[in-house]
């Protein structure tokens, strides 16, 4: 437990709690969570961060790394017991992808549910060119993400290419399987194309 500016007590009361205030860090096992203010719930076991909104930007915000897993955004929850966290604001990375969502849940077995989920290979993920968009994403071992209804955008607007369900790659290796469409971008326009099965 490391805080550049200063740590907080409060023995008193039904809740012991500490808050850690700065650029602050706590290390649980193989997960590393650090934030501009985080709080220590020592009664239920979890950490509660926050970043700090300032005129230029974010100032510390909450980032979470646990394995290969790494997520950042708003506010962020880590239970130390279950290690089960929740990201509101969430954005990560997985192989060339990018994801964006108003709230991820990632549970001890590595499966990770997203809601209103944005996923693109642009860098850009706060204004992706494209994107496909799902209200349910479900990703599971970080090996395919797993949609509900999803929808084709194209620079935050809406297209008529829509998928009842989808099936997008979180990993570069192949095995036999559904093949989920890729899409991008050439000198005849916007494509989505190669949807097969791979043997």
């Amino acid at each position: 437990i490391t805080a550049s500016d200063s740590l907080v007590f409060r023995l008193g009361g039904p809740q012991r709690a500490g808050t850690l205030y700065g650029t602050a860090s706590v290390t649980y096992e193989d997960a590393i969570l650090s934030a501009w203010e985080i709080d220590l719930l020592l009664g239920d076991e979890e950490l509660h961060a926050r970043g700090l909104v300032s005129d230029s930007g974010w100032v510390g915000k909450p980032r979470i790394r646990q394995g290969q897993d790494e997520f950042t955004g708003s506010q962020l929850t880590f239970n130390l017991k279950t290690q089960r966290g929740r990201v509101v604001g969430a954005q990560t990375q997985y192989e060339e992808g990018f994801i964006a969502a108003d709230i991820v849940k990632a549970l001890e077995d590595s499966t990770v549910f997203i809601r209103n989920g944005v996923y693109t290979t642009c860098s850009c993920v706060e204004d992706p060119s494209y994107s496909l968009r799902s209200k349910t994403m479900k990703m599971v071992d970080r090996e395919w993400i797993y949609t509900g209804p999803i929808q084709l955008y194209l620079f935050n607007i809406p297209t008529p290419l829509w998928l009842p369900f989808g099936f997008l790659p979180a990993r570069d290796n192949r095995r036999s399987g559904p093949l989920p469409p890729t899409y991008g971008e050439d000198e005849f326009g916007f494509y989505l194309r190669d949807w097969g099965w791979y043997f």
